[in-house]
């Protein structure tokens, strides 16, 4: 059987209790006028800068996810660099979205509604 030492009570002086008890700041004197706060001016955050962005590449007619540091700058993106810098040296213009014919108008139901009859009786 191993022996294990007893741990001796802290001391009262030691405690936070008794340390709290000395502090005049914890009992204040009531006849006293309270102690002015410290007031510090607030600091007004910088603009944060939104990450990632979405940009619009119109020579290339695509939307680029652009990712950025601390300081703002551009550190990667969505197509990457290299990507746009193909599609840039490419000699094929960007395709533009089709012209479509305007769309036929809808058939008329010619159906007989027997609810509802053409001539009136009902």
């Amino acid at each position: 059987m191993s022996h294990v030492p007893a741990i001796p009570p802290p001391s009262p002086a030691a405690s936070p209790r008794a340390s709290r008890a000395n502090d005049p700041r914890a009992h204040p004197d009531p006849t006293q006028p309270p102690e002015p706060m410290a007031f510090t001016e607030p600091t007004v955050p910088s603009r944060p800068i939104p990450n990632p962005t979405l940009r619009l590449d119109s020579s290339l007619g695509m939307v680029v996810l652009e990712f950025h540091d601390n300081q703002g700058a551009v550190t990667g993106s969505i197509p990457s660099q290299r990507v746009l810098d193909a599609y840039r040296n490419h000699s094929a213009p960007v395709p533009q979205s089709p012209v479509l014919p305007p769309a036929d108008p809808p058939a008329t139901d010619t159906r007989i509604d027997p609810t509802n009859p053409p001539d009136g009786s009902h």
